[in-house]
């Protein structure tokens, strides 16, 4: 599976030999990523702006830590001590570290250039949208820049199952009951990435329909990190897509990466 397509460089550079492949699972699996020769970095050119399985235990949960959010605001309420990295997200950025440095230097031009939200779809499950996001979040962690990445998978969400965290709340309880933000995020002491996980209420969740909080939700969130990442549901049908598309207007989305299975999904498929 090609995990990206060919987009321009910054700077004219072009990208490494090597990029993440993801091998398709059954859908109780994690998506497995492998190294690939001469396939490039990134599925769709950013919309423009306008104006492992981890082998380590559960992650331990603490009252306090030191947050890399901005001073002014709330400390998250769940802190731990790091993230238990998936075993796939490992694999992608050790074996294609050269793409992944160029997807690095891509997504910094753009935060400097305004963009501080990034979605990751696909045109189908299974693809390896998780461990994109997360992968994603890590590499730009390790180069100083606060990443929070939100699961909006609203029917399977599995964004903190995949970092071994049992989450008690989620953003749900945010827009639908008025739950304050630092009290569902969870962030990690030392990798510099915070999670903000969604709680489903049913197989038939859906975005709930405030939209004004969800607009103030990732507006506060946008002030306290450098980027925001999106870990979406697959675009599979018109009504995830209408709902993509209703969250991507609410949150403000600046840009959308899809995640492309070069086995199941076609080109046309993607420009659809």
């Amino acid at each position: 599976m090609k995990v990206f397509a060919d987009a321009p460089t910054p700077g004219g550079r072009a990208p490494g030999p090597h990029t993440p492949h993801a091998q398709r699972t059954d859908a109780a699996e994690k998506p497995i990523m492998a190294a690939a020769s001469r396939e490039s970095l990134a599925l769709a050119a950013p919309a423009p702006r306008v104006p492992g399985e981890s082998s380590e235990p559960l992650a331990l949960l603490s009252t306090f830590a030191a947050s890399r959010t901005q001073a002014q605001s709330p400390q998250p309420s769940v802190v731990i001590d790091e993230l238990a990295w998936p075993k796939a997200c490992c694999d992608v950025l050790e074996h294609a570290a050269r793409a992944w440095e160029w997807f690095a230097d891509l997504v910094s031009d753009q935060i400097r250039g305004g963009t501080r939200c990034i979605a990751i779809a696909s045109c189908a499950p299974g693809d390896g949208r998780t461990t994109v996001a997360l992968a994603a979040a890590k590499q730009l962690a390790a180069r100083g820049m606060r990443t929070m990445v939100v699961d909006a998978n609203f029917t399977h969400p599995n964004l903190a199952e995949c970092c071994r965290i049992t989450p008690q709340a989620g953003w749900a309880d945010i827009v639908d009951g008025g739950r304050p933000l630092h009290e569902v995020m969870i962030s990690s002491a030392s990798d510099g990435v915070a999670l903000l996980p969604w709680q489903s209420r049913g197989r038939d969740a859906q975005l709930p329909g405030d939209t004004v909080r969800i607009a103030a939700t990732f507006e506060a969130l946008k002030e306290q990190f450098d980027l925001v990442l999106l870990d979406t549901a697959a675009l599979a049908s018109p009504a995830e897509t209408t709902s993509f598309a209703d969250l991507a207007k609410a949150a403000g989305v600046d840009a959308v990466y899809l995640v492309k299975d070069a086995r199941t999904t076609a080109p046309g498929t993607l420009g659809a």
